[in-house]
């Protein structure tokens, strides 16, 4: 049973309770299918109904309760453990990744679990919703004064970028790398893209802009993490085409052992406004810079 971190709980209720959501977000939706991104209504419905399972996917990936994932977990650990890291978060909608990455690392140093090591994280986010930025920005500066009393620094940049467009791809990684100098490590965070790329056809238009990312960090250590729910289009032709992409055309980049299907595994998570037990899944690729 997946629970949220604590910080991040009451970040989400002040969030939604200055937006006027959190009777509706309380009382829960039957929709199965919410995507966020094509109006500001959309947007906050996403947020309202599925950032807390976004969310939990990234934390699940970090704890890797289920051992198959624990490569993953390892590598995400040893990676946010101290120095100065550069993170990519895109699409980054209203901020579940980066809220999931930075509650967690807090829960697990203010419980000992982990050690208290000086570390900064330089982040750009990217998405095509000016609301969602909006959104990202608010949510996620609840938690950075928390974050100063486990050593956890964070700049943060947010940007508008489509991801379909090399122009806006290229003044994303300036910004980017702009901010980033000296960091040791830079990780691209890709996550709930797939009802995007494949749902809505424009992968192929994306692929040329993951190429320019990704060769922009062949002199650098990196890592590109892919996060997705598992559905069968994102086992079945999401990540085989990136998997396959990347083979061909950016071939210092490789999944993890060569393995091209996605570490998957499900699991429950409790929904921190009213307790409901929702099933829930990930399916996760990494990719690095060989």
């Amino acid at each position: 049973m997946l629970l949220m971190p604590s910080v991040l709980t009451n970040a989400y209720k002040s969030e939604l309770d200055s937006r006027g959501l959190l009777a509706k977000a309380k009382a829960g939706t039957e929709k199965k299918e919410i995507h966020g991104g094509g109006s500001d209504d959309e947007t906050l419905e996403h947020f309202a109904f599925r950032f807390a399972v976004s969310a939990g996917r990234v934390e699940f990936v970090a704890l890797a309760p289920d051992e198959k994932l624990a490569e993953v977990s390892d590598a995400f650990m040893s990676t946010f453990s101290e120095g100065h890291v550069a993170l990519l978060d895109i699409p980054c909608g209203t901020g579940s990744c980066l809220a999931a990455v930075l509650s967690t690392l807090f829960s697990l140093r203010e419980a000992g679990v982990i050690p208290t090591q000086p570390l900064t994280i330089s982040v750009m986010a990217g998405d095509c919703s000016p609301k969602a930025l909006e959104v990202y920005w608010s949510t996620v500066s609840r938690l950075l004064p928390l974050l100063e009393s486990q050593a956890i620094s964070v700049q943060l940049r947010l940007q508008d970028w489509d991801a379909t467009l090399g122009k806006d791809t290229a003044r994303l990684l300036d910004s980017w790398f702009d901010m980033t100098a000296g960091a040791e490590e830079h990780v691209v965070c890709i996550s709930n893209f797939n009802g995007a790329l494949i749902g809505a056809g424009i992968l192929d238009q994306f692929t040329p802009c993951l190429n320019q990312i990704l060769s922009r960090l062949y002199d650098k250590k990196s890592t590109l993490l892919w996060v997705e729910p598992e559905t069968k289009s994102a086992k079945t032709k999401l990540f085989p085409k990136i998997a396959e992409y990347l083979q061909k055309f950016i071939p210092w980049f490789a999944s993890s052992a060569g393995v091209t299907v996605p570490m998957a595994a499900s699991y429950q998570t409790k929904n921190p406004l009213n307790e409901f037990e929702h099933p829930s899944s990930v399916q996760v690729q990494k990719f690095n810079r060989t």
